[in-house]
């Protein structure tokens, strides 16, 4: 199940490791060889999806080798544990960490590090302060949180939050490959047209306005890390907008600038509607998870999550497009909210949300009253194509 997250909890003996576990969930599923105990915990539905966490756990100190190489080596996500009574418990976790992280070579892992008794600190038991947890912490890269298994405090908002950071991490390593597959087709500037070839075997068409015109993951949030590589500042304001939806206020002109190019070069309204069925045939291939991009006889990975950003359309900020959707005018009164939420959905990607359930409906249901009415109106709106840094990158 690709859902089912398995969360490595390790630590010395005594630091609360077993009580963790038991206030978490106390339904012991089975053991394995006695050394190694898996229990399951159903939380809340996280980013709309229902979340499973399991955990192993290390019951003999006497067996760490045996046991990380034996499980450990296969997971991704762990948990350090110490106590803050414990000095001993402390030290032994970058000891841990140098273990495991060898045997992971350069497989990468996500970890947190966890502080647990804090309930001993009003007794003047603590022998680590919070000042070393959280330089440890940065040392490792890793979040820090305190928590008191005992009375409970902390222990659901951190193991939330834990869970959240697992997620993004996973999600932000994706999204650097996705970025390097996108770098190979961007640099194509002999690409005019290709097509998708599904896991299915079925090949759809796909035109290059769909690589263009920011078709792309908009739920990442981390975006800005990755383009930090991109030594272009325009080509760094575009890449961010094509896969984010958002971009700076003060940046708004220069990807509108862009955007307008694009549909100039496109010249007429039916490219986009040819754009939007095609997209609507994608969309039906739900069991297909990545497609291969066939560019004459070379292959090139898409990841879905590219695919369905204009089905899922990000709220960001975007200052300027009544200017476009305000100038529009048509003889059908009942068609003009339809084509100003066409210009602003092929403008933006994006809609008010009551329209966004319907609006490809609305689409499909127009395409032939926009081929013939609208070329003429469009392409009015659009300014003579402008010479700009960004052109050089397409």
């Amino acid at each position: 199940m690709d859902l089912f997250r398995k969360i490595i909890l390790v630590g010395e003996k005594g630091v609360g490791k077993s009580s963790l576990k038991a206030r978490l969930d106390t339904n012991l599923l089975f053991d394995l060889e006695q050394e190694v105990e898996k229990t399951s915990l159903e939380l809340e539905q996280m980013d709309d999806q229902d979340f499973f966490l399991g955990i192993l756990e290390l019951l003999r100190e006497e067996s760490l080798e045996v046991i990380v190489d034996k499980y450990y080596t296969n997971n991704e996500y762990f948990l350090f544990m110490y106590s803050v009574d414990s000095l001993d418990s402390f030290l032994k976790i970058l000891e841990l960490y140098n273990h495991i992280s060898k045997l992971k070579k350069d497989r990468n892992f996500k970890m947190v590090l966890v502080a647990n008794k804090t309930d001993l600190c009003t007794k003047n038991e603590r022998k680590v302060s919070k000042k070393k947890g959280e330089c440890l912490a940065r040392k490792l890269k890793c979040p820090y949180y305190e928590i008191s298994v005992k009375t409970g405090e902390g222990v659901d908002s951190s193991f939330v939050d834990m869970i959240h950071h697992f997620i993004i991490s996973k999600t932000k390593q994706k999204h650097q490959d996705i970025v390097e597959d996108f770098k190979n087709l961007f640099h194509r500037q002999e690409l005019t047209d290709c097509s998708f070839a599904t896991n299915s075997g079925k090949k759809i068409k796909a035109h290059r306005l769909i690589l263009e015109s920011r078709l792309a993951p908009c739920k990442v949030k981390t975006i800005r890390k990755l383009l930090l590589t991109v030594t272009h500042e325009d080509a760094s304001v575009f890449l961010e907008w094509v896969y984010t939806g958002y971009t700076h206020p003060s940046k708004v002109s220069l990807i509108t600038s862009m955007c307008e190019t694009i549909s100039v070069q496109f010249k007429s309204l039916s490219g986009v509607t040819s754009v939007i069925k095609n997209l609507r045939n994608l969309y039906k291939q739900e069991s297909s998870k990545d497609f291969t991009l066939k560019v004459k006889k070379e292959s090139i990975k898409v990841h879905k999550l590219i695919l369905v950003a204009r089905s899922e359309l990000y709220r960001g900020f975007f200052l300027s497009i009544d200017k476009s959707t305000k100038s529009v005018k048509d003889h059908s009164k009942n068609s003009t909210e339809t084509m100003k939420s066409l210009i602003r959905f092929f403008y933006t990607n994006r809609l008010d949300g009551n329209k966004t359930k319907n609006f490809m409906n609305e689409i499909e249901n127009s395409i032939e009253y926009f081929q013939l009415n609208m070329k003429s109106s469009l392409s009015s709106q659009l300014p003579t194509p402008k010479k700009n840094k960004m052109c050089q990158i397409m």
